[in-house]
């Protein structure tokens, strides 16, 4: 319950009393010429430095000398009898991990004069609802607010140009964060599992983004980019590059069961369709060349999935979590697949030619292989613009919208659903596959003859 620090002691600032729960004071020999406390408080001699406030003192609320420059690492970990702490306008640092785990703390208000506040600083603060940030701090550390499953909004000034990996990290009750124009990059993770947030905009200012910003932003729906910025842009709510070349996030919280990635991609980015659990199907256009680690983890409504030919590299995890999946069809014989069983989801049957990459993966890991004959057209499922393995009304509304110009398909999907082969995607063509979908035809009847 309390400590003694004799005359003579050399303090490592770091973890010193971490963990000391049942700490309710430290006390310093008045002769120690480097340490004092006050009010079981432990400083440096010259007050300067806040070092530790004891874990188990049992007082609701602390004002911080106005001596004190320097708040220390852990200072306060695991206060959990603090709901309020005043910090002076003499404080200039706020040390790793400051606050960590003081989970009574519901408000604290930072001055003007904190220029730098570090890693973790307020890291699992979980009663703590609202923070402004001073426009004298230029960046936002690693999970500086990590695990703060209470903060409602967050002000960030326009002083801040960085947010860092899982700043916001398990945000859950976040419903809305406005990033300034100031800012020119985020980091991975950055917010990570703000499960209520359901849109967010990136400003023009953005230079460079991390990988998986959104995953497990299970409510988010749209990812806007100011139209101005020259690195990144959005369609539909879609993050990419400005060329269109990189898809970097499809929000999770998007309520579309079918998507058609765009023919411009050509690489999906880390976890791009991470945790995308509405989505049953999805078309990656024979422009895709490149599918990076996890990117379509924890999609667990996908069912079926067309690796194109145009494909040369699926990386770790892709398809990790698609319990739903049924079907992987890989249709380049040499496409490098990540060595590792959660790569491929087991659930799945896997196509791919003889003696190609996919049957060398489907043996090693004891899945299910079909050989696709090279000598016969197995690619067409007349009616499956989507390519999702099915025929149905999606597919004849997504036919009527090709033709009215609104939307469009990759070419293995045209060639589903162009059922005379005229080279068109017409009426006629939906049609067509509005019979097969009431059985007035089956898929033997296909192709039709084209209307003269």
């Amino acid at each position: 319950e309390t400590v003694t620090i004799p005359a003579v002691t050399y303090i490592e600032y770091t973890n010193i009393f971490v963990g000391c729960s049942s700490l309710t004071a430290i006390h310093v020999d008045p002769e120690n010429q480097d340490y004092m406390d006050i009010d079981g408080v432990l400083f440096s001699k010259d007050q300067e430095t806040l070092i530790q406030y004891p874990a188990g003192k049992s007082d609701q609320s602390y004002s911080i000398p106005d001596s004190v420059t320097y708040i220390g690492y852990s200072a306060f970990y695991d206060c959990s009898s603090l709901t309020s702490v005043t910090i002076p306008n003499s404080v200039t640092y706020i040390g790793e991990y400051a606050f960590e785990e003081c989970t009574s703390l519901e408000t604290i208000t930072i001055p003007d004069s904190v220029t730098a506040i570090y890693w973790g600083a307020f890291e699992r603060c979980s009663s703590m609802t609202s923070i402004t940030i001073p426009n004298s701090v230029t960046n936002i550390d690693r999970w500086t607010f990590e695990g703060c499953s209470s903060l409602i909004s967050v002000t960030i000034p326009d002083s801040v140009t960085s947010i860092e990996y899982g700043a916001f990290m398990n945000c859950s009750a976040l419903e809305t964060i406005t990033i300034p124009d100031s800012v020119t990059y985020i980091d991975d993770f950055a917010f990570q599992s703000c499960s209520v947030l359901e849109t967010i905009t990136i400003p023009a200012s953005v230079e460079n983004i991390g990988v998986n910003l959104f995953c497990y932003c299970s409510s988010l729906k749209e990812i806007q980019v100011d139209p101005e910025s020259q690195y990144y842009t959005d369609v539909d709510g879609v993050l990419f590059s400005k060329d269109q070349k990189t898809l970097h996030q499809y929000p999770a919280g998007k309520p579309n069961q079918s998507y058609l990635i765009p023919d411009s991609v050509t690489n999906i980015k880390f976890g791009a369709f991470h945790s995308c659990s509405s989505l049953k199907s999805i078309t990656i256009p024979d422009s895709v060349t490149n599918i990076e680690e996890w990117g379509f983890v924890g999609c667990t409504s996908l069912e079926t999935i067309i690796i194109p030919d145009s494909v040369i590299s699926i990386g770790e995890g892709v398809f990790a979590e698609c319990s739903a999946l049924e079907s992987i069809k890989i249709q380049n014989p040499e496409c490098e697949i990540y060595d590792d069983a959660r790569t491929l989801s087991e659930t799945a049957v896997i196509y791919g030619y003889s003696n190609s990459t996919a049957q060398e993966y489907a043996e090693r890991y004891n899945r299910e292989f079909v050989a696709l004959d090279e000598n016969q057209d197995t690619t067409v499922l007349w009616g499956d613009a989507d390519e999702n393995g099915n025929v149905e009304i999606l597919d004849v509304v997504l036919m009527n919208r090709v033709y009215v110009g609104v939307d469009k398909i990759s070419d293995s999907g045209k060639k589903n659903a162009d059922s005379d082969q005229d080279g068109k995607i017409t009426l006629s063509d939906s049609t067509n596959v509005l019979r097969l979908l009431v059985h007035l035809v089956t898929q033997e009847d296909f192709p039709v003859q084209a209307e003269s």
